[in-house]
């Protein structure tokens, strides 16, 4: 169980979002099909494109190699590149995005196993195969290709290949709504960065003083040149056992899995299909500043009814001020307010700002009072509608009796 601050009030920015807002850009630049035959199926955006019916994702990047060892192959413009062979500038949640739209599901990051009964140990990074290929142009504008491995080499152990088979581990939503890697930079890992895009499926270590890889100088072209980094998604990739999915409870006690809103008798099920594609599949329960530790404990337990095993639970704390539930807390709440503004010149802090801050969170609290008055008004309205409706159908008539008829 992890515990995390967070100044989040309401479910993270989700990335199935993301996918419906990019493939809405993607339907309107798709390649128009030619009179009288097949759509293309390729989708190009800007630095990034996919083709779906050779299963391949493209997007651009240039060489940014500097020789010494190398935490990551690809990065994020201006992030890692003193430590990277590429950098691009494709978001990494666009490249997340395009994963998503090929119909996969995000793997598992590198991490420590939880089991109770047995000592911890390090589990490696697992999720769908990817395979990565570089394309550019030599000095003499011919093509050349290559395999990402071709332009690696190991610093310690020469006897040992650099990786061939890569996995989409998909990086993070933080509590705050935004992407891990867009910030962090890992787009394609050689460390298993948990905030990474892609990652290779072994253990490799991060730490600065043993990293493992760096680049092969005879086969890098020069710094600047142009690249496409193309990869290519196995076959059965979006069956893949491994594969990690968020849940989150928000104060309300509603459960969202991506954008979707699920009644809690309704998580088991959901759970068993999710189990059923991905045999090995994690849920990330996520606890949202003000859910209740009944719900958290309800979803946990229709989770592993539906077969789930593996489930990583975090609870977010908020680092704000706390809005009183009660009139008693609203009176101490205030009293304190008072002493902060009465004695601001000798505080650390600017009371204005915190209290500033602390009224758009109220309003943001009524807000949602509001709008949970209005369903509830609208739901009893038609719950009195059908009451009424179900009694005129079932009760006698004014002036009716129960008297049995006369016999002739």
């Amino acid at each position: 169980m992890r515990r995390i601050s967070t100044n989040a009030g309401g479910p993270a920015v989700r990335l199935s979002a993301l996918l419906a807002l990019a493939l809405g850009c993607w339907a309107a630049a798709a390649d128009p099909p030619a009179a009288a035959t097949k759509p293309s199926g390729l989708i190009r955006l800007k630095h990034l494109k996919i083709d779906r019916a050779n299963r391949q994702i493209v997007f651009e990047a240039n060489v940014c190699y500097n020789p010494g060892p190398l935490e990551v192959l690809v990065c994020k413009h201006r992030t890692k590149d003193h430590e990277s062979i590429l950098h691009t500038f494709v978001q990494p949640s666009h490249l997340h995005a395009a994963m998503l739209a090929m119909g996969l599901t995000p793997g598992k990051p590198a991490r420590m196993s939880r089991a109770l009964t047995q000592p911890a140990r390090f589990l490696p990074p697992a999720g769908p195969e990817l395979s990565i290929v570089f394309r550019w142009k030599d000095k003499n504008g011919k093509p050349q290709q290559a395999d990402a491995s071709r332009w690696l080499a190991n610093l310690h152990d020469k006897k040992t290949p650099p990786p061939v088979k890569w996995i989409f581990v998909g990086s993070e939503v933080l509590p705050g709504g935004g992407y891990w890697a867009d910030e962090d930079g890992a787009v394609i890992s050689l460390s298993n960065f948990p905030s990474a895009v892609i990652d290779v499926p072994f253990e490799s270590t991060a730490d600065n003083t043993a990293l493992e890889y760096t680049g092969n100088k005879e086969a890098i072209p020069p710094k600047g040149t142009p690249v496409e980094v193309v990869i290519t998604v196995a076959k059965g990739a979006e069956s893949a056992p491994a594969a990690r999915m968020l849940l989150e409870i928000d104060r309300l006690g509603r459960f969202w899995v991506e954008d979707r809103q699920y009644p809690i008798d309704a998580l088991s099920k959901w759970a068993a299909g999710y189990i059923e594609k991905h045999t090995e599949g994690q849920v990330v329960v996520r606890a949202l500043p003000g859910a209740t530790v009944q719900d958290l404990e309800r979803a946990k337990d229709e989770l592993q009814m539906g077969g789930v095993a593996d489930i990583d639970e975090q609870r977010l704390i908020t680092t704000g001020e706390i809005v009183p539930q009660t009139g008693k807390q609203a009176a101490w709440a205030m009293e304190t307010w008072r002493r902060r503004f009465a004695n601001a010149k000798q505080m650390l802090t600017d009371p204005i700002q915190d209290a500033e801050a602390h009224l758009k969170q109220i309003q943001r609290e009524i807000d949602e009072l509001d709008r949970r008055k209005a369903m509830l008004g609208e739901y009893r309205m038609h719950l009195r509608e059908a009451l009424a409706k179900h009694k005129a159908s079932t009760q006698p008539a004014v002036g009716q009796t129960d008297k049995p008829q006369e016999q002739e």
